[in-house]
């Protein structure tokens, strides 16, 4: 048997995982006769999962057995309490009202209930099951059985005319052999009724029979059956239509198609916030994978009086069986938020537990997939929202908002045009200009789009000199974005000699424990080697991937020269020289994660940024001093020892005056040759 175990000392389950795994459990407790157990288990069961009618039919049972040991009265006592649960609880089923009814007999008999009681069952029964096509005739014919035994005899000709005015399948024979003519003028009434109803469940005779034969069925077939004769009935009567679609889920409970189907019925038709409440729970119990039945139940349950925490519930059940889902996690988070947001309106759920979940879903946006799955920042953007209309946050915090949107999706118009939009709602026009300039500067794509709406809010709230420096900048902007778009690299160099590094790799795995130690002594060397400069400490073959940038103005800031390469393709980080005071030196290293990134960049050269043309250069690598023995090549194989080798003491402040200085001269070169990068490799192997 799958599945945890049971704990018979101490009387309690421990978690099992599935829902086979409760029913393996049920059945091991029902064969070891532990009815004590069992009870247990099924009220564990009940708590975890939805129960169709099967299983509280067997519950019923099982505990009636059990209470038998004691007395037939308390058996039938605890039984009843269990059914009226069921009734609660499940969905529609004939046998668990009809075996309502037997139990409040017997109980009738034993003096426990009154006459009236009984009767408003029975009426009660007659309200909800006696409409049923199949077996309804069945509950009025216990029903005059009651009243010729213990009740009012005059009412037994009411309830056999009631019966004979309805549709059935079939009539009990006391009806069809009866005298009266009038019981045999309304079933003659009902002969079209029933022809039409009997299409329909015939129709469901051959699903039932293909499937006691095994037979494939199409769920697709299943469902419009059930649909079609559900829409029949909602035409002629809407509690035959709430049965339809209850007798059909019981045969595809796992079909979030019928579930949405009998949502949106009840919606339309019998709009109680009780009753759509309850199905819709019933329904995620059973389809908890279903977005749309996940997005009906916290809408139902926001609409109740149970509180936040049943919503919350919900929620989070639907998050961990859709993580794999990122798109429907973005539509379920934003379905919930509103849902929170319409009950913290309604002062409903206090706003500082509100302004944790916003919180709480803002840091997702770090680490989770989410980010991903939501380019246009719509939850973001709602909760930007939220803190400014619903919380009324400080501008900080709703700032700290919006930049975390530039961080994942500041490739896009939209978004910086959503947070400027805001800003001048604010009437901060100082940071609506700045964030115009860092997009400018950092979209390639869409530059044009935002490019226009800069030029725009100039011509609305600048002076003379900021709009024609938009103009400037945009143009220069726009100019460098399309030299990159039309020119696309080669594909014999888009991934430079990637075969040739794996080779050396390979060769260099191979060489003997003696050169390996070696080496690592010389990369140790170099680890601890000082360095001064201005932009930190690296390791010199990453030069590989970096580019020199020169002739850059005075007044250019980090964050503009940040956002000069941040749109090419492997960006890693963009370092400007400074001097001790502080003071730009107008020139500066970029990095990229591969050649790829260095190719697409130096098509920048020559380009205007912030008035003046750029120089965009591959960076040299620093000076090396070669071993003390020429005759050694420093690469692979050499073997080179610690008593003839001088460690490389790279000054990077003294390698970027001479790249500066080389930066100026004019080159035809911008790529590099087979040759040179086979020199290179063989360098670098070392490392």
């Amino acid at each position: 048997m799958s599945g945890n175990p049971v704990d018979h000392e101490n009387g309690s389950l421990e978690t099992l995982e599935t829902y086979q795994d409760w029913l393996n459990t049920l059945e091991q407790l029902r064969n070891e006769n532990d009815l004590v157990a069992l009870n247990q288990a099924y009220q564990n069961f009940s708590q975890e999962y939805f129960l169709p009618p099967e299983i509280w039919l067997q519950w019923i049972n099982d505990e009636r057995k059990r209470l038998l040991r004691q007395d037939l009265e308390s058996a039938n006592t605890r039984g009843l309490e269990v059914v009226e649960r069921a009734l609660n609880e499940t969905l529609y089923s004939f046998e668990i009202w009809s075996l309502y009814l037997d139990l409040s007999v017997e109980l009738f008999e034993y003096g426990k209930l009154s006459e009236n009681v009984v009767r408003e069952r029975f009426e009660q029964a007659v309200t909800q099951v006696a409409l049923d096509f199949r077996d309804g005739w069945k509950i009025f014919e216990k029903y005059w059985d009651f009243e010729d035994k213990y009740g009012n005899k005059d009412n037994v000709s009411k309830l056999k005319l009631r019966c004979a005015s309805l549709p059935f399948a079939r009539y009990p024979e006391v009806l069809l052999e009866a005298a009266d003519e009038e019981i045999r003028q309304r079933i003659a009434r009902n002969q079209r009724k029933r022809e039409e109803r009997n299409k329909y469940e015939e129709l469901i005779s051959q699903l039932d029979i293909s499937k006691e034969a095994e037979q494939i069925i199409e769920m697709e077939s299943v469902v419009n059956t059930w649909k079609m004769y559900a829409e029949f009935e909602t035409t002629v009567d809407l509690m035959r239509a709430k049965m339809i679609y209850e007798r059909g889920l019981r045969s595809c409970y796992y079909v979030p198609d019928l579930w949405l189907l009998y949502l949106g019925f009840l919606t339309e038709y019998l709009p109680s916030s009780n009753l759509n409440t309850q199905v819709a729970r019933k329904a995620f119990s059973c389809v908890p994978n279903s977005l749309e039945i996940a997005k009906y139940a916290m809408r139902s349950q926001e609409r109740s009086d149970h509180g936040f925490h049943e919503l919350s519930n919900i929620f989070w059940k639907a998050w961990s069986v859709m993580s794999m889902f990122p798109e429907h996690l973005v539509e379920l988070s934003f379905s919930y938020l509103h849902c929170l947001r319409r009950l913290c309106a309604d002062e409903r759920l206090d706003k500082k537990y509100f302004s944790e979940i916003l919180n709480d879903f803002q840091k997702t946006f770090d680490n989770d997939v989410l980010a991903s799955a939501d380019p246009n920042c719509q939850i973001l953007r709602f909760i930007a929202s939220c803190f400014q209309v619903v919380l009324k946050e400080t501008l900080e915090s709703i700032r700290n908002v919006w930049e975390q949107m530039l961080r994942k999706h500041g490739k896009l118009a939209n978004t910086w045009l959503r947070y400027i939009q805001w800003e001048i709602h604010q009437q901060q026009y100082e940071n609506a200009r700045r964030l115009f300039r860092r997009g400018i500067h950092t979209l390639v794509e869409e530059v044009e789009i935002l490019a226009q709406e800069w030029i725009g809010f100039e011509g609305l709230y600048g002076d003379i000199s900021q709009y024609e420096k938009a103009l400037k900048v945009t143009s220069e902007r726009k100019t460098f974005c399309r030299r990159i778009s039309k020119q696309p690299l080669p594909s014999s160099i888009a991934n430079p000699l990637s075969s040739q590094r794996e080779e050396y790799r390979n060769k260099s795995k191979r060489m003997k424990t003696k050169k390996e130690d070696s080496d690592n002594q010389i990369i140790s060397s170099l680890s601890k080697s000082p360095r001064d400069s201005s932009f930190g400490a690296r390791k010199w073959h990453k030069d590989v991937h970096t580019i020199f940038v020169s002739n850059l103005p005075k007044t250019t800031t980090e964050e503009e020269f940040q956002s000069l390469f941040q749109s090419v393709n492997g960006f890693l980080e963009a370092r400007l020289v400074k001097d001790k005071e502080g003071v730009p030196k107008g020139f500066g290293y970029v990095e990229f994660q591969n050649d790829t990134g260095v190719l697409e960049a130096l098509k920048a050269d020559q380009s205007m940024f912030l008035g003046q043309k750029i120089i965009v250069k591959r960076s040299k690598p620093p000076k090396l001093q070669k071993s003390s023995t020429p005759s050694r090549r420093i690469g692979i194989g050499t073997g080179l020892r610690n008593d003839e080798t001088e460690v490389f003491n790279v000054n990077e402040e003294e390698s970027a005056k001479d790249l500066e200085e080389s930066s100026t001269q004019a080159t035809s070169q911008t790529s590099w040759t087979q040759d040179d990068f086979r020199r290179w490799i063989r360098e670098s192997s070392l490392h």
